[in-house]
């Protein structure tokens, strides 16, 4: 196990540095897949304690407020909305 998290460490660290320092859609981008990542390992969570989790209504959600947060840059009433 923590083979598995030294590896992935050593894959994703550096993905997020670049993200970072080139910002933008990259940065953004990442952080969608972050989130989406996140939500799956919260209904396998979930989901061994026998609680319902709606993931795909999750990623439309998360996916929503990420082109809500994007448009906004070009919208400015959209930002009312976030």
């Amino acid at each position: 196990m923590l083979k598995t998290r030294i590896l992935s460490a050593c894959v994703f660290v550096p993905l997020i540095l670049i993200a970072t320092i080139l910002g933008g859609w990259f940065f953004a981008v990442l952080m969608l897949f972050v989130a989406i990542v996140g939500g799956y390992e919260l209904q396998r969570i979930l989901a061994a304690r026998e609680i319902r989790f709606q993931f795909p209504l999750f990623c439309g959600f998360t996916v929503l407020l990420f082109l809500c947060s994007l448009l906004s840059e070009y919208y400015e009433s959209m930002s009312l909305i976030i």
